[in-house]
Protein backbone atom coordinates (compact mmCIF):
# COMPACT_ATOMS: atom_id res chain seq x y z
CA UNK A 1 0.00 0.00 0.00
CA UNK A 2 2.45 2.33 0.63
CA UNK A 3 4.04 2.07 -2.95
CA UNK A 4 1.13 2.76 -4.02
CA UNK A 5 0.51 5.69 -1.92
CA UNK A 6 3.66 7.30 -2.89
CA UNK A 7 2.91 6.36 -6.85
CA UNK A 8 -0.19 8.87 -6.37
CA UNK A 9 2.19 11.41 -4.88
CA UNK A 10 4.58 11.17 -7.44
CA UNK A 11 2.18 11.35 -9.99
CA UNK A 12 0.00 14.48 -8.41
CA UNK A 13 3.88 16.51 -7.99
CA UNK A 14 4.41 15.47 -11.40
CA UNK A 15 1.52 16.45 -13.05
CA UNK A 16 0.81 19.72 -15.72
CA UNK A 17 -1.49 20.94 -13.15
CA UNK A 18 0.60 20.91 -10.12
CA UNK A 19 3.56 21.84 -11.86
CA UNK A 20 1.28 25.07 -13.72
CA UNK A 21 0.36 25.85 -9.90
CA UNK A 22 3.44 25.79 -8.34
CA UNK A 23 4.83 28.12 -11.12
CA UNK A 24 2.01 30.64 -10.18
CA UNK A 25 2.73 30.43 -6.70
CA UNK A 26 6.11 31.33 -7.15
CA UNK A 27 5.50 33.81 -9.42
CA UNK A 28 3.23 35.76 -7.45
CA UNK A 29 5.83 34.59 -3.91
CA UNK A 30 8.42 36.50 -6.04
CA UNK A 31 6.99 39.42 -6.97
CA UNK A 32 5.90 40.01 -3.36
CA UNK A 33 9.21 39.52 -2.76
CA UNK A 34 10.53 42.30 -4.68
CA UNK A 35 7.79 44.69 -4.12
CA UNK A 36 9.15 44.24 -0.42
CA UNK A 37 12.44 45.21 -1.71
CA UNK A 38 11.64 48.51 -3.67
CA UNK A 39 9.80 49.72 -0.10
CA UNK A 40 12.93 49.24 1.49
CA UNK A 41 15.02 50.80 -0.61
CA UNK A 42 12.42 53.69 -0.61
CA UNK A 43 12.27 53.66 3.45
CA UNK A 44 16.23 53.61 3.33
CA UNK A 45 16.14 56.98 0.77
CA UNK A 46 13.45 58.87 2.81
CA UNK A 47 15.53 58.02 6.06
CA UNK A 48 18.95 59.61 4.07
CA UNK A 49 16.70 62.09 3.28
CA UNK A 50 14.81 62.74 7.25
CA UNK A 51 18.03 62.41 8.67
CA UNK A 52 19.77 65.46 6.54
CA UNK A 53 16.66 67.76 7.07
CA UNK A 54 16.91 66.66 11.08
CA UNK A 55 20.43 67.88 10.56
CA UNK A 56 19.58 70.86 9.18
CA UNK A 57 17.00 71.64 11.38
CA UNK A 58 19.84 70.79 14.78
CA UNK A 59 21.98 73.41 12.70
CA UNK A 60 19.19 76.05 12.55
CA UNK A 61 18.23 75.47 16.20
CA UNK A 62 22.00 75.86 17.45
CA UNK A 63 21.87 79.06 15.52
CA UNK A 64 18.82 80.62 16.82
CA UNK A 65 19.85 79.33 20.48
CA UNK A 66 23.06 81.33 20.22
CA UNK A 67 21.12 84.40 18.51
CA UNK A 68 18.99 84.34 21.46
CA UNK A 69 21.75 84.05 24.27
CA UNK A 70 23.01 86.82 22.77
CA UNK A 71 20.49 89.22 23.06
CA UNK A 72 19.57 88.02 26.41
CA UNK A 73 22.49 90.91 27.14
CA UNK A 74 22.17 94.22 26.94
CA UNK A 75 25.34 94.47 24.69
CA UNK A 76 23.91 91.77 21.89
CA UNK A 77 20.21 94.15 22.35
CA UNK A 78 22.39 97.41 21.48
CA UNK A 79 24.12 95.70 18.76
CA UNK A 80 21.20 94.05 17.41
CA UNK A 81 19.38 97.70 17.27
CA UNK A 82 22.40 99.41 15.87
CA UNK A 83 22.37 96.44 13.00
CA UNK A 84 18.75 96.77 12.19
CA UNK A 85 18.12 100.19 12.84
CA UNK A 86 20.89 101.80 11.36
CA UNK A 87 21.27 103.64 14.71
CA UNK A 88 24.52 105.15 16.42
CA UNK A 89 25.57 105.83 20.17
CA UNK A 90 25.97 109.97 21.25
CA UNK A 91 28.89 111.09 19.58
CA UNK A 92 29.22 108.46 17.27
CA UNK A 93 28.86 109.19 13.26
CA UNK A 94 27.86 107.43 10.52
CA UNK A 95 29.86 107.21 6.86
CA UNK A 96 27.51 105.69 4.17
CA UNK A 97 29.59 104.65 1.25
CA UNK A 98 27.60 104.78 -2.31
CA UNK A 99 29.30 103.19 -5.34
CA UNK A 100 28.59 104.99 -9.01
CA UNK A 101 31.27 102.88 -10.53
CA UNK A 102 28.85 100.21 -12.84
CA UNK A 103 29.20 96.74 -11.45
CA UNK A 104 30.00 94.08 -13.46
CA UNK A 105 26.56 92.13 -12.45
CA UNK A 106 24.66 95.37 -14.22
CA UNK A 107 26.65 95.39 -17.62
CA UNK A 108 25.64 91.43 -17.96
CA UNK A 109 22.34 92.17 -17.01
CA UNK A 110 22.21 94.97 -20.12
CA UNK A 111 23.63 93.15 -22.20
CA UNK A 112 21.49 90.16 -21.36
CA UNK A 113 18.71 92.13 -21.88
CA UNK A 114 19.55 93.75 -25.31
CA UNK A 115 20.14 89.89 -26.50
CA UNK A 116 16.60 89.12 -25.26
CA UNK A 117 15.22 92.49 -26.96
CA UNK A 118 16.43 92.02 -30.26
CA UNK A 119 14.60 88.88 -32.11
CA UNK A 120 16.60 86.15 -34.66
CA UNK A 121 15.79 86.17 -38.28
CA UNK A 122 13.99 83.45 -39.59
CA UNK A 123 17.05 82.29 -41.54
CA UNK A 124 19.09 82.25 -38.06
CA UNK A 125 16.23 79.96 -36.31
CA UNK A 126 16.27 77.63 -39.48
CA UNK A 127 19.89 77.21 -39.31
CA UNK A 128 19.70 76.61 -35.30
CA UNK A 129 16.82 74.23 -35.99
CA UNK A 130 18.80 71.92 -38.47
CA UNK A 131 21.77 72.60 -36.28
CA UNK A 132 24.04 73.91 -39.10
Amino acid sequence: MKRRNRSVWQAVLSSPFFLIVAIVILILLARAVLNIHEKAVESGIRLSQTQAELAKIEEDQAALQSEVSSLSTPAGIRDEIKERYHAVDPGESVAVIVDTSPTSATLSSSTEQTEASSTPSWWSRFVHFFGL
